[in-house]
């Protein structure tokens, strides 16, 4: 019996695990595949930035299949062997934060798993423009890194490689090559391979072991039904942007516009925020607000108070829109 592949594509938060996910996509060349992606927060983002989607997506959100949720990851992998059209391969996205090592223990160590799929490489993404100084700061980022059989450099096109990337990537997995996402044309399989002798060799019960996440990275998912003003939609990006700076690690989200048919995308990696860009239409039924922030030290409560007000919906006991933007006396920390 042939066991189905499975390819891990990870990546600290930002990378372009979703950009690089559609790239693979193009071209219908990944047609009989089923796609596993999983955010951390407890609103689903990706899976709706997906330009392919439909029923071989399956979103798992709420947690990271590195640690609390391995069991959905099982429950899902044997979901899709009982359906009628086996997929020929399984691609699984992982959150930004996630530990690659537990999740492919499970697929090598499962005993249903073990039987049906065999885990073909595992693919760290790293953004080239920011990867060194994310690599020093995050552990999650290093252990990435060390367990990938395959580096690529993403965001090439728009930054130049940091100088001493290459050499901070080699000291983490000498083994693993590195490739530029933008430079090289490979069919989309052959990036979700790996290059044979390279890359860490996992024994499924040592990679099965607890993991958490750092104590103080947490995530608020906001949802509003009304359209959001875009002025009021500027005014909490640039409020979480001045409370908690460096700290602020992901933002990403579908926001409801005044006037506007289709969403506006916003994505955020720290501080720096991609331009927004309209969707022509909505990619599936709920035409609402959904934003997901991840930061440390996060404060959910504040942070869904200035949403609610700049919504247009204070909370009882917090400060309303006019309050926040024409109060010279408007608690620091926001503006």
């Amino acid at each position: 019996m042939t066991r189905i592949p499975v390819s891990i594509i990870t990546g600290f938060l930002g990378a372009g695990k979703t950009t690089f996910l559609n790239r693979l996509l193009d071209g219908g060349s990944l047609d009989g595949a089923a796609l596993i992606i999983n955010e951390f927060g407890d609103i689903g983002i990706d899976h709706l930035l997906v330009e392919r989607v439909d029923e071989s997506i399956v979103e798992l959100s709420g947690g990271c299949l590195c640690c609390a949720m391995r069991g959905d990851l099982a429950d899902t992998l044997t979901k899709l062997l009982e359906r009628p059209s086996r997929p020929d391969r399984v691609i699984i996205e992982t959150t930004g934060l996630a530990d690659p090592a537990p999740i492919a223990g499970t697929i090598v160590a499962h005993p249903v798993c073990q039987t049906y799929f065999e885990l073909e490489a595992i693919i760290a993404l790293v953004s080239a423009g920011k990867g060194e100084a994310i690599l020093k700061e995050h552990g999650e980022a290093r252990q990435q890194i060390a367990l990938s059989d395959r580096i690529l450099l993403t965001k090439t096109d728009i930054a130049a490689p940091q100088q001493n990337l290459p050499e901070a990537l080699a000291s983490l997995n000498p083994s693993a090559p590195i490739h530029d996402v933008n430079s090289v044309s490979k069919p989309p399989t052959v990036w979700l391979q790996a290059d044979r002798g390279s890359g860490l060799q996992l024994d499924g019960r040592s990679a099965i072991r607890n993991h958490t996440h750092a104590q103080s990275v947490g995530s608020v998912s906001l949802t509003a039904q009304h359209p959001l003003h875009r002025a009021d939609l500027d005014i909490f990006l640039h409020g979480i942007v001045m409370r908690w700076g460096n700290d602020l690690l992901r933002v990403k989200g579908l926001v409801q516009l005044v006037d506007e048919a289709g969403p506006l995308v916003v994505q955020g990696v720290g501080t720096v925020f991609e331009q927004p860009y309209a969707l022509q239409q909505w990619p599936d039924q709920s035409r609402k607000t959904r934003l997901v922030v991840i930061a440390r030290n996060l404060d959910e409560r504040a942070v869904r108070d200035l949403f609610s007000s700049l919504c247009r919906t204070p909370r009882p006991d917090t400060a309303d829109r006019q309050a926040l933007t024409q109060n010279p006396l408007a608690p620091t920390g926001f503006f």
